[in-house]
């Protein structure tokens, strides 16, 4: 079998060239690594950009957590939440933290203080210790 330099592929005993940004292919059009500034995507062509909800980790797209739509930097760093979900501090939770509430935008947003529980900034449920309703 031979072996061919980056950027080519081996078809019967032939170098044959990548195609599409390609650094590294088994086919003209399968990538296995890309060149500089390009990131494999999940169908293993090279692309400058991740699809949605996936990001470039070490030039591989690399699929965001579970409850994150889309993400940056990391897997787990969440720039959006996926239904259901709620944005909070870039992370998508199920509920908000005490002292906060769901807002419309589906992010969690702090209740006015001295209230604990709330509906709304100004709908509050239960109150911090020593303050009542």
């Amino acid at each position: 079998m031979q072996t061919c330099p980056n950027t080519y592929y081996g078809n019967n005993n032939i170098c044959l060239n990548c195609v599409n940004q390609c650094f590294n292919c088994t086919t003209s059009t399968y990538c296995i690594s890309c060149i500089s500034s390009y990131s494999l995507n999940p169908d293993h062509s090279c692309q400058l950009s991740c699809p949605s909800g996936y990001v470039s980790i070490a030039s591989t797209c690399s699929s965001c957590t579970s409850n994150c739509k889309t993400c940056s930097s990391s897997t787990s760093f969440c720039t959006s939440c996926s239904t259901g979900y709620i944005f909070y501090n870039n992370t998508c939770i199920l509920a908000c933290p005490v002292g906060q509430f769901q807002n419309s935008n589906s992010q969690c947003q702090t209740c006015i203080p001295p209230c604990q529980y709330c509906l709304a900034a100004t709908l509050c449920l239960t109150c911090i210790n020593s303050y009542y309703l």
